[in-house]
């Protein structure tokens, strides 16, 4: 059964999924570098990129384990589900948060912090607290808060996994609502230096990951075309960079009611990407966006900075700036991918 999963795991790939994934990660490096190097500042890019994520892990995490748990819980099966998690996650922020820890040391942080912070970031335990405030990698509050949601997955699969796609849509509806009444209510207590890590918390995102069970029980027969898929992509990334001509802050995008119409919308659009058939033309490029995706997500931050040392900041165009960063990104996010992050993961599930 464990070799089955991971057979799921890496055949039958969705690629519109892969294509999401990787450009909402590559919408991350954008809104992070205009933010750090222009003080271009487009809140929905860096929000609505990560919380689409979380639409895509509930509903990749249900695609892949409906069978695991559809019925019963045991031992074996949830042991095999958090190795494999384990193996997914953990050996790339390892990583990440080893050359964070180097990298404050030699900037002349504080060492006993550092080391604390550390230890609590490369170890996955960032997600028993708040993420947001003890993790020591720029974007690992993310994964705190994926981690969070893995513990409890094979619960919630099983307690909701074969429910009625209607309940399930009035779920995520109403979880959407309370994320945005919660949102607003600790951003209305506190400033915005207070709030953050208060606010990330799997309770901040739960309607996200209700509406990745939402998509998949959505039946693939009879699917879409390209141009649905095609669409679906282009509507997900205008929504996600909305404040290119909506004038939203950070609060207003994650506070009821709007909450509710943002979870939905992405979920939607996800939802047509997941019922859309394969095509064979950009299947290697919608693959490979999906393998950078993590890589990417985790070390742009490096890539960015080490490219503001290397190149000076008069000497490109913002929109050369922009396109170099995002290529060295994929470049060297495949390089890890190919030579760490996927070796690493399939280490640890063999020797386990």
């Amino acid at each position: 059964m464990g070799s089955d999963v991971s057979n799921k795991i890496n055949e039958g790939r969705l690629l519109w999924l892969d294509a999401a994934r990787g450009l909402c990660a590559l919408s991350v490096v954008i809104y992070h570098l205009l933010a750090w190097e222009y003080d271009i500042v487009l809140p929905s890019a860096g929000m609505l990129s990560v919380y689409a994520f979380f639409i895509l892990s509930a509903l990749s995490l249900c695609l892949v384990y409906k069978d695991e748990f559809g019925t019963s819980l045991d031992s074996n099966k949830l042991a095999r589900f958090y190795i494999n998690r384990f193996a997914r996650i953990v050996p790339l922020l390892f990583l990440v948060s080893s050359i964070y820890f180097v990298w404050g040391i030699i900037k002349g942080g504080d060492i006993l912090g550092g080391i604390v912070s550390y230890l609590i970031t490369s170890s996955g335990l960032l997600s028993l607290g708040a993420s947001g405030f003890v993790s020591n990698a720029t974007g690992a509050w993310t994964i705190g808060v994926e981690i969070a949601f893995y513990i409890a997955f094979p619960v919630l699969f099983l307690l909701f996994g074969k429910t009625r796609i209607l309940y399930l849509v009035l779920a995520a509806v109403i979880l959407s609502a309370f994320q945005g009444g919660y949102a607003w209510y600790v951003y209305s207590s506190f400033d915005k230096a207070e709030a953050w890590p208060i606010y990330i918390s799997l309770l901040s995102f739960c309607g996200f990951f209700a509406w990745g069970f939402v998509a998949h029980k959505v039946s693939r027969k009879n699917p879409f075309g390209a141009v649905s898929a095609v669409s679906a992509i282009i509507m997900l990334m205008l929504f996600v960079w909305q404040s290119l001509i909506v004038d939203f802050d950070r609060v207003s995008i994650i506070s009821f009611p709007y909450s509710i119409v943002t979870s939905a919308f992405m979920g939607c659009c996800i939802i047509v990407l997941y019922k859309s058939a394969n095509f064979g033309v950009l299947a290697y490029l919608k693959q490979n966006l999906g393998d950078v995706s993590y890589s990417s997500y985790l070390l742009h931050p490096f890539i960015i900075e080490a490219f503001s040392m290397i190149v000076p900041g008069d000497a490109l165009s913002m929109g050369w700036h922009v396109l170099l960063v995002l290529v060295l990104t994929v470049f060297i996010s495949k390089l890890v991918y190919e030579f760490f992050e996927n070796p690493a993961r399939r280490f640890l599930r063999r020797i386990v």
